[in-house]
């Protein structure tokens, strides 16, 4: 698969809590996503590595709107973590990249 179009954005969003042993999927808004495109999301190292959480799902919902599933493996605690920086990638992919000249 190849990607094409490419178009980072670094955002800080803010997560509501996440209860435990559970996964829930929040919104957020970041101007400039295209519901057409796919996307990757990751945290920036610079947050907290030692959270029990991590991110299930991720899919642009709706122009302009990321939703991120994330899923608490602490079975007993909530888990309501600052606001945190995420690294979103955007672009659209490619099966046949032959069909462009591409070469994988």
């Amino acid at each position: 698969m190849v990607y094409r179009d490419l178009v980072v954005y670094v955002k800080s969003l803010n997560l509501v809590s996440v209860n435990a042993a559970k996964s829930e999927e929040q919104d957020f808004t970041v101007t400039g996503l295209d519901a057409s495109r796919d996307v990757l999301v990751s945290v920036t190292a610079a947050d907290p590595a030692n959270l029990p959480l991590g991110i299930g799902n991720m899919r642009i919902s709706a122009d302009n709107t990321l939703s991120l599933t994330f899923y608490n493996s602490d079975k007993t605690n909530a888990v309501d973590p600052d606001a945190m920086t995420f690294t979103i990638v955007v672009g659209r992919t490619r099966t046949d990249p032959s069909a462009d000249g591409d070469k994988l």
